[in-house]
């Protein structure tokens, strides 16, 4: 064969490859919301029988209360306790109202019946209000959980969510108020103008929602994609009052761009910008105010947030005892938090913030 030929696959490497990428995605999930200790059981939530609007339909008759579970990427909690019962006549929906957990991300509402029969009807839900539509026929009984699924792992580093919200500290992994400068999870609207400059000036300066203020200036605002664009839509909105005019030559037309997306987020307070970030793993409801540095000199602390690691990445290849070929990928370390109360987390952000809740 001629040197240099490269028709040949480095299987090996491709291996590997593809286990580092699995590893960091697993870091990355760690680093959002992993957490050492069990996610608590929500309260049990509080429902509202009214009748159907134009655009929602009925909901199933049979349901006579409904229990929520707090989720992360690695498990759920058990089922809370339930709400008061309540009867569905024909013609009407459910608008739920989920207590916050500190430390989750999503919530999973199950519905029950007369008959004890439990039916999973909303998963991944982000925002604190949430509307029980349609459901003419019930889909199949599940067994909701009992117990406590993975959300918690002594062996996990504490994430950013966990950590901000005081879950972390509450846990003993921190000391006592170790946590975000400022914290809403019942935010209960979309990512809108006034929950920003809420946060921003709470983050800045004391006041109820923040005693402890750090005077501080964020510099991203991450989130998922789809709360990010609610803001987005927001600004597209209220650029219709303003006066305007489009021209486009003729030979333009087929070339014309449509659509708009904020990047970037003025601080109304520092007059600083703030990048806005989609994050790909963020779910609905959940919004992070992240500074990275202090806004000023602290003793040994140049970074909010560090990753500390003992072994970073290494990969071992096993020795050969047969006909397959074993690799493994590994690392040691955990985020550290130095200065969470410079950062800021908004949760609970609904899709919609009228009815049908979502």
């Amino acid at each position: 064969m001629a040197a240099g030929n490269s028709s040949f696959e480095d299987i090996a490497g491709l291996a590997n490859l593809i286990m580092l990428q699995e590893a960091m995605l697993g870091e990355e999930y760690q680093f959002i919301a992993g957490t050492s200790a069990p996610l608590a059981v929500p309260a049990a939530p509080t429902c509202t029988v009214r009748t159907a609007g134009s655009n929602e339909t009925a909901l199933n008759t049979n349901i006579t209360a409904v229990k929520v579970a707090a989720t992360n990427y690695f498990g759920s909690t058990a089922v809370s306790a339930a709400s008061s019962t309540f009867a569905v006549a024909s013609g009407q929906v459910v608008d739920v109202t989920i207590a916050p957990v500190a430390g989750t991300m999503t919530y999973s509402i199950y519905a029950f019946t007369s008959g004890s029969s439990y039916y999973l009807l909303a998963s991944g839900v982000g925002g604190q209000k949430y509307t029980l539509q349609g459901f003419s026929s019930l889909p199949t009984a599940v067994v909701p959980p009992a117990a406590d699924t993975g959300t918690g792992k002594n062996t996990r580093m504490e994430g950013v969510i966990p950590t901000l919200t005081g879950a972390s500290a509450a846990a003993g992994v921190y000391p006592s108020g170790w946590q975000g400068g400022y914290v809403n999870q019942s935010v209960g609207t979309h990512l809108s103008y006034n929950a920003i400059y809420t946060a921003l000036d709470s983050l800045w300066e004391s006041n109820s929602n923040s005693p402890g203020a750090f005077k501080a200036d964020p510099q991203e605002i991450v989130g998922d994609g789809g709360d990010i664009m609610r803001l987005s839509n927001d600004v597209i909105s209220a650029g219709t009052a303003t006066n305007y005019r489009l021209f486009l030559e003729q030979q333009e037309v087929g070339g014309m761009r449509v659509g708009g997306a904020v990047s970037e987020f003025q601080n109304p307070i520092t007059r600083s910008i703030l990048k806005l970030v989609v994050h790909p793993w963020f779910t609905q409801g959940t919004a992070a105010f992240m500074t990275y540095q202090p806004p000023m000199t602290y003793s040994q602390i140049s970074n909010a947030w560090e990753a500390r690691m003992v072994q970073d990445y290494a990969s071992i290849a096993w020795p050969v005892i047969d006909a397959t070929f074993r690799f493994s990928i590994f690392w040691y370390g955990a985020l550290i938090a130095n200065a969470p109360f410079f950062s800021g987390l908004l949760q609970g952000l609904q899709i919609s913030d009228v009815t049908p809740y979502s």
